[in-house]
């Protein structure tokens, strides 16, 4: 065991907190503050000389008030981010949602227990090559490896999840790599990844409805008989034949334009120019855990 000066020694007994040798070789740290004990065992420390270095960087993490980001998992590291940093700042749920689907399928089981200040670059670098080995798991689809957007995608949300809880002092460095040093455009053999063919295999295409041509025209025709019958029908009242006509219209429009549902959804009457035969689709409609919401595309 490494002897500590005794210069060093009679400075350090002046020390708050102290230390303990347990049987098992690991030390135990004890720190009173504010009229609470705090204590800790660490089963890395060698010797009484880093045991006193330890204590100091112990009782001040504790002054701090940093204590909690020692023994904080990964896991709830990961729901605070959700909850105070993602949610406050995306519209609707989705983002949210998305983010937890991501973390849950293939890093939380692999790290979640971790302690979040225990999680070293060499881990995260050893996780995106695995991740580079595995397949899509979808139970209706062809399953292909992942594709580069997909793994992008994976070290973008876990190294934001790493960088605010550096911001927000719980871990002394971000220890996820920055993209350009993760290479995925290659395997783990330096071959170079090939992008997965169509996910839909020949039999389940081979299943897909689709319009020909002749039968697009065909819908089309029946739409406009249908309307026609609308107006004629006198028997209806004129706020049923625009109830009536405006959802066949809907139809029609989506039949013309290929819109998207939640662009459909979002249109409004000012965003229909008949004169100039010109339609402004700049938003979609989105159903949130409470109501209907409109939301701007960003073009």
């Amino acid at each position: 065991m490494r002897k500590i000066n005794n210069n060093i020694y009679n400075k350090m007994q002046k020390r708050e907190g102290n230390f303990t040798r347990l049987p098992s070789g690991s030390y135990r740290l004890t720190f009173g503050y504010e009229g609470k004990l705090y204590r800790d065992t660490f089963t890395d420390i060698k010797d009484d000389f880093e045991a006193e270095i330890r204590l100091r960087e112990y009782v001040q993490t504790i002054k701090d008030n940093l204590y909690d980001s020692l023994n904080i998992t990964v896991a709830s590291w990961a729901q605070t981010w959700i909850d105070k940093k993602i949610r406050p700042n995306t519209s609707g749920t989705k983002t949210a949602e998305d983010y937890i689907k991501f973390l849950n399928n293939r890093f939380l089981e692999r790290f979640g227990n971790k302690k979040l200040k225990n999680i070293t670059m060499e881990d995260l670098n050893n996780y995106f090559t695995w991740l580079k080995t595995q397949n899509t798991n979808f139970d209706n689809r062809e399953n292909t490896p992942l594709s580069e957007g997909s793994l992008i995608k994976y070290h973008g949300i876990i190294h934001s999840m790493f960088e605010c809880a550096y911001l927000w002092n719980k871990i002394p460095i971000n220890p996820c790599p920055k993209r350009k040093s993760v290479n995925f455009k290659v395997n783990n053999d330096g071959s170079a990844r090939k992008k997965p063919k169509n996910s839909i295999n020949e039999k389940n295409q081979a299943d897909i409805q689709y319009f020909s041509q002749e039968d697009y025209q065909k819908a089309l025709r029946f739409l406009e008989l249908e309307e026609n019958e609308i107006i004629c029908n006198n028997s209806l009242s004129e706020k049923q034949k625009h109830f009536y006509y405006g959802r066949l219209l809907a139809f029609e429009l989506d039949f013309k334009t290929g819109l998207r549902r939640s662009e459909l959804y979002a249109l409004k009457k000012s965003d229909i120019d008949i004169n100039n035969a010109v339609l402004k689709v700049d938003k979609t409609r989105q159903r949130t855990a409470s109501r209907y919401r409109y939301f701007n595309n960003k073009k």
